[in-house]
């Protein structure tokens, strides 16, 4: 029988093109080339907090202090003689006024003695100039409870730097004077305590009302 020479040469065709694809596949797939890691921006190192400032020991420090945390006392004390809704807050706000003028005049004249040069404020700024403007906008309800804690935390904070000083300070006179001060700011503590622990302390006087006409 006679075979098909276009068949026969069709199959090695296909045999072939078989055997090439196998070929093909069986040819090493070259290893991918390893990524390269993205860059990344250096991260910037967490900022330490600021320290707390340490409590002023030279009369440099001190002494500006002592006038600005002066100043904050007798604005707060005389806004709380007006505005006072007890007669505790006003009685404690009246003896804070009248010693802590004695206590500007008694500084004036330590820092002349000890023959030092230093600027010293003559008006609120920043955070007490705040804390003032908040008491004079407190609500009335508000108004005793916002300036006895205002007070307090001034006094303790006043008695733990006059404390320092009196311990540490650089200058005899300004040190003497900050000795000097520190039973009056003790007293004004105990005061301001002793309110803060009356919550049914007695209104402030007010005018009696008019007699009725007969």
């Amino acid at each position: 029988m006679i075979r098909n020479p276009f068949a026969l040469s069709g199959a090695i065709a296909l045999t072939l093109l078989a055997a090439a694809a196998c070929g093909r596949k069986e040819e090493a797939t070259p290893p991918a080339e390893p990524a390269t890691p993205a860059a990344t921006e250096p991260v910037a190192p967490v900022a330490p907090a600021p320290a707390v400032a340490a409590t002023p020991t030279t009369a440099a420090e001190f002494v500006p202090m002592v006038a600005s945390a002066n100043l904050f006392e007798l604005e707060s004390s005389k806004l709380a003689e007006k505005m006072g809704q007890t007669a505790a807050v006003k009685d404690v706000a009246k003896v804070i006024v009248v010693d802590h003028t004695k206590l500007a005049t008694e500084l004036a004249a330590a820092v002349k003695k000890a023959g030092l040069t230093v600027t010293m404020p003559t008006a609120l700024e920043g955070e007490a100039a705040t804390e003032v403007a908040d008491l004079r906008a407190a609500p009335a309800a508000d108004f005793d409870a916002k300036y006895l804690a205002d007070q307090r935390t001034a006094h303790e904070k006043a008695i733990a730097a006059f404390q320092t000083y009196a311990d540490t300070g650089d200058n005899a006179d300004i040190k003497a004077f900050a000795a000097a001060a520190l039973p009056r700011l003790r007293a004004h503590l105990e005061a301001v305590n002793k309110a803060l622990a009356a919550p049914a302390a007695a209104p402030a006087a007010a005018a009696a009302p008019a007699p009725a006409k007969k």
